[in-house]
């Protein structure tokens, strides 16, 4: 497990604000409402099983990407310049898509854990309540750009395959 972050954390050092800057600030905002208007958000309904559906399509692309990656290495066994450029670009597009996906099904794990634990602990001052309430949800947002991401490197690499 220590191997998936050092890795996934390597591959999001370029997007740091958007990874931990914009989830750290929606929390914060999240935490700031439910103290000054004295409410809470609700983040658990229909989250677990939204997650573990993403969860399980990102375990089953790790597969998807390492299979094209081994075809693509097959099929272009000519020692020309560009056959190697495009084998090294599409080598590093799927250990950081490898990377990125591996994090995301631990992330997805860890929020799914946390919302089974959350609910089912009584709760009895509210400031810590607000505080659960936007740890879940820097976790949640740092989730949904963690998909945007992954998204995006693997729009870059097919548009590439495309040119191609």
């Amino acid at each position: 497990m220590r191997e998936i972050l050092k890795d996934a954390l390597l591959t999001l050092k370029s997007s740091w604000f958007a990874f931990y800057v914009l989830p750290g600030m929606v929390a914060v905002g999240i935490f700031l409402y439910q103290w000054l208007y004295k409410t809470e958000f609700n983040l658990y309904e229909g989250i677990i099983e939204t997650i573990g559906i993403f969860a399980a399509f990102m375990f089953t692309l790790i597969f998807v990407i390492v299979e094209h990656f081994v075809k693509r290495k097959e099929t272009r066994t000519s020692q020309n310049e560009e056959d190697k450029n495009y084998i090294a670009r599409y080598r590093k597009f799927a250990r950081d898509a490898v990377a990125m996906i591996s994090f995301s099904i631990l992330l997805a794990g860890g929020i799914i854990f946390f919302q089974i634990i959350i609910p089912n602990v009584e709760i009895k001052c509210a400031l810590t309540n607000y505080f659960a309430n936007s740890i879940m949800a820097f976790f949640l947002f740092q989730y949904a750009i963690l998909i945007l991401l992954i998204t995006k490197e693997m729009y870059a690499m097919l548009t590439d395959d495309i040119e191609s």
